[in-house]
Parts: C-alpha cells; sequence; structure tokens
C-alpha cells in the first residue's frame, strides 16, 4: 500500500509529471536523430556500393570489346568462383533466357538498368545489355547495409535505454526529497496550528527554499 501511495503522489506531482514530458520529447528526438543518420549512412554506403558494381562491370566490357563473349565468359567464370571474397555476383543470360553462373540474382525486373532482390542479404545488381541478345549481371550483397542497420538500431535503443532509466532514477530521487521536505513543511504547520509554538524545522546545510521558509 505504501508503495502505491507512493506512486500515486509522483504522478499527482507536477515536476514529476514534467521529467516524463521531457523525457519523452527527448526520446522522441533522438529516435528521430537516429534514423535520420540511419537513413543518410545508407544512402552513402549504397551510392559506393553502385560505384564499385559500375567498376566491375566495366572491367568485364573492356575485355568484351576488345575480346569477344568468349573472353567475357572467361573472365565472368574466374570472377564467380571467387564471388564469396567480396560479395560480387555475376551472371550471363543468352537470348533464348539460359542463365549462366549466379543464376538467383535474375528474375522478372531485370528488364530495368538497376533493382534489388528479394534475398536475405539483399543484393543489388546492375544490368548491362550486350549486343547478340545476350545481358551482363553484376550484384553485390548489401550486408555492410544490413549490418549498419544492426549497429545503429541496438546503439540507438541502448542510448534510449539508459537515458530514460537515469532520467527516472533522478527525477525519482529529486521528486523523492522534495515530498519529504514538503512533508516536513506540512506536519510543522499542523504542529503550530494546534499551538505547538515551540516546533522547529529541520535546516539543512543546503540552505535552499524550504530552510529559508
Amino acid at each position: 500500500m505504501r508503495g502505491i501511495f507512493l506512486i500515486n503522489r509522483l504522478l499527482h506531482n507536477k515536476g514529476f509529471r514534467l521529467l516524463i514530458i521531457t523525457t519523452a520529447c527527448f526520446s522522441l528526438a533522438c529516435t528521430l536523430l537516429g534514423l535520420f543518420i540511419s537513413v543518410r549512412m545508407q544512402t552513402t554506403l549504397e551510392s559506393q556500393i553502385r560505384t564499385h558494381i559500375l567498376q566491375e562491370a566495366r572491367s568485364l566490357l573492356v575485355d568484351y570489346e576488345q575480346d569477344g563473349l568468349p573472353e567475357l565468359l572467361h573472365d565472368v567464370r574466374e570472377r564467380f568462383e571467387l564471388r564469396d571474397i567480396d560479395n560480387l555476383l555475376y551472371a550471363l543470360r543468352s537470348p533464348d533466357g539460359k542463365v549462366l553462373f549466379d543464376k538467383d540474382i535474375v528474375h522478372e525486373r531485370s528488364s530495368e538498368d538497376w533493382y534489388h532482390t528479394s534475398h536475405n542479404p539483399a543484393v543489388l545488381v546492375n544490368v548491362t545489355r550486350l549486343e547478340n541478345g545476350y545481358a551482363l549481371f553484376v550484384g553485390e550483397r548489401l550486408t555492410a547495409i544490413d549490418d549498419l542497420k544492426v549497429l545503429l538500431r541496438n546503439n540507438v535503443l541502448l542510448f534510449l535505454g539508459c537515458t530514460v532509466l537515469l532520467s527516472l532514477v533522478t527525477g525519482l530521487l529529486v521528486t523523492r526529497n522534495f515530498m519529504a521536505r514538503v512533508d516536513e513543511v506540512t506536519t510543522a504547520t499542523r504542529l503550530v496550528g494546534r499551538h505547538s509554538l515551540s516546533n522547529r524545522l529541520p535546516v539543512s546545510p543546503a540552505n535552499d527554499d524550504f530552510d529559508r521558509l
């Protein structure tokens, strides 16, 4: 019952309610800031990944333009065998629809120049259409972006949790001390009202407003 009474007094205390509102607004602002930073960093990182993919595709196209399709097949096969090292994926589609190498990155949206797959992690794919109906697909796993999302989410949640806990504990201690001083004044006032003029309030070293009162 004492705990319920204390909680009820806290909730009816304007200072404590103001602390809760302030903490909620601060937490909301931190959350929005975290989302903004996350979106900006993801956009920057994806732009870097697009540049990496384009550089790889252009490197393959240089050999294709010099030595033709057999050289392109040879280069893609070599890179396909090393694809797990740098997260790059490769596919080559013939005019009759046959797909070589990483078949999973080719799907119905391959008519676009860029698209994301639904894999986990997702893959960003660039499509280059060659002569004679062939198409070259170069993609990169977005593992770095997924890792960034997890890192930012965990850090924001940890920061918000610590902030809310610290604010509530501090507010509880301050409000409890404030209410204790109010109780002392109330008790002294009642005693004076009962003609107990010899009663005195204890004076704290802080010499605050209650002490002057």
